[in-house]
């Protein structure tokens, strides 16, 4: 018996190792000395950085061709120093929820974690021009994922998926010393 749990054991962490290396790392900001966002992923995806308004704004278009592409923008904020989502109270989180939500009319508003543990803001639109949002603020820095199709029309189950893979694979990593 101890023979077969340390054969799946090593089977276990030969896949770990094989998923991880096929893994991309794509650098999108350096934040400060510290931190850089990174995308960790082994999907296939264009990424394109588009022009902000705002200088601190930084903006990108992640497509792979299949799904509604996702807008992905990322923000320090001065309001919220380094602080996370998390970090507020369940009343403040929804309350952020409720004031992102109002720019839709009757929208649909879930709180939920990605796998490595940040807390999102997921808002459905609910409107014939179907817009999906998500929303995170994460050491002082907000991070949001617009997802529509062109013609507005409805997102499916797998474009939606496919934006919340784009978020799970986001990470803000340390930056080696």
């Amino acid at each position: 018996m101890k023979r077969i749990l340390s054969f799946v054991t090593v089977l276990c962490l030969l896949a770990a190792f094989c998923v991880s290396a096929f893994a991309e790392e794509v650098v999108l900001k350096e934040l400060d000395e510290t931190y850089n966002v990174v995308i960790i992923s082994d999907e296939k995806f264009n990424i394109e950085v588009i022009e902000s308004e705002h200088e601190d704004v930084d903006c990108w278009i992640i497509d792979d061709g299949v799904h509604a592409p996702v807008n992905l923008a990322i923000a320090p904020s001065e309001i919220v120093g380094g602080v996370s989502l998390s970090d507020y109270s369940e009343e403040e989180q929804m309350m952020l929820a409720e004031m992102a939500g109002a720019m839709f009319e009757n929208p649909e508003i879930h709180l939920d974690t990605t796998p490595s543990g940040n807390l999102y803001i997921h808002i459905c639109s609910n409107e014939q021009s179907d817009i999906d949002s998500i929303f995170t603020i994460y050491k002082g820095y907000f991070v949001e994922l617009l997802q529509h199709k062109d013609d507005f029309s409805q997102l499916s189950d797998e474009d939606r998926a496919y934006c919340l893979s784009i978020l799970h694979a986001i990470e803000f990593v340390e930056k080696a010393a």
